[in-house]
């Protein structure tokens, strides 16, 4: 999942794999749709976002 968003440029993210979680960094915010797509795309399910 990490890689996902780190191969985007403007963002970082850290995958918590205990927690099942990753936190993401970005320059400029991204709505919830565009990252749901992020996720998808990687063949993950979103959770939500906060």
């Amino acid at each position: 999942m990490e890689n996902a968003f780190n191969s985007l440029d403007g963002l970082y993210a850290a995958a918590d794999l205990e927690r099942k979680q990753v936190v993401v960094y970005m320059k400029e915010r991204l709505t919830d749709e565009e990252m749901r797509d992020i996720v998808k795309k990687a063949g993950y399910i979103p959770g939500r976002f906060v």
